[in-house]
């Protein structure tokens, strides 16, 4: 196992730059501040995920670092992205994998590593929320979107089961709206491109979420495309899954969708 207090894994000037940044972004308003204290959160979770996996998953060390920078920075565009158009939702607003990468090359604070890791960096950054990736990369490109995307969703399934479990987030309003892309509940309906795409073992899209209940189902085909054996354990024994099927509605035909996603929780295909 490497040593986790080596210099490759400290990023600290990183966090020290990230948390200064974050803090410019803040407007004095709730209805604003609020869900970019909830993206601050997300971003130092993803690293504290990537943290584990990459040392667990014994990555050379400027792929880890590499992964590392791109967990801390995934997010960095979501803090304008949202005092702009007052959404998280890239289709009404802007892709903001893409305008994280611009963000970086503008304010540079990965100026002072290597070539190799900033450009990695920025890819990551560009890839983390692409549906799926690209044919083409290099092999250590992959690794370090595959960690990057693994770790999101880790966080992005612990967020959502607060949100999604019957009475709701413990968070104000405009904070909880902005964490569930303002999708509303509507009892029992959901997309069948969405239900379809969990049963046959794929990966929903977002573009298919027409309600709370997509939500749910969309987390749900994630369980299968975890690329670490570390971020499916994790996901084991989070029991957030769990957590999530117990809120899809109550339903004949989603008897098989809880059958399935525990079953390729368990690694059944």
């Amino acid at each position: 196992m490497p040593d986790s207090a080596a210099p490759e894994w400290d990023v600290s000037s990183h966090e020290a730059w990230f948390a200064r940044y974050v803090a410019l972004q803040r407007t004095g308003s709730e209805t604003i501040d609020g869900p970019l204290a909830l993206k601050f959160s997300h971003s130092v979770n993803v690293l504290a995920h990537a943290h584990t996996v990459i040392h667990a998953e014994r990555l050379p060390p400027q792929t880890g670092r590499t992964a590392l920078l791109g967990a801390l920075y995934h997010d960095i565009a979501r803090f304008p992205q949202y005092r702009r158009w007052r959404t998280f939702r890239d289709t009404l607003s802007t892709n903001h994998g893409i305008l994280g990468s611009r963000i970086l090359n503008a304010l540079r604070p990965l100026e002072h590593e290597p070539r190799r890791v900033r450009l990695l960096t920025q890819g990551a950054v560009i890839l983390h929320n692409r549906f799926t990736l690209p044919v083409g990369l290099s092999e250590e490109m992959r690794r370090v979107a595959d960690v990057v995307r693994d770790c999101d969703r880790l966080d992005i399934l612990r967020i959502m089961a607060d949100m999604l479990a019957p009475g709701g987030p413990k968070m104000p309003e405009s904070t909880a709206n902005a964490a569930i892309l303002h999708m509303p509940e509507e009892k029992d309906n959901y997309s069948p491109a969405i239900y379809q795409a969990v049963f046959d073992g794929r990966v929903a899209s977002y573009a298919d979420m027409r309600t709370l209940n997509d939500f749910r189902l969309l987390l749900c085909s994630w369980c299968g495309d975890f690329r670490f054996q570390t971020s499916r354990t994790i996901l084991h024994d989070s029991g957030l899954m769990g957590s999530l099927l117990d809120n899809l509605p109550d339903l004949p035909e989603m008897a098989a969708i809880r059958e399935k996603t525990l079953a390729r929780l368990h690694g059944a295909p």
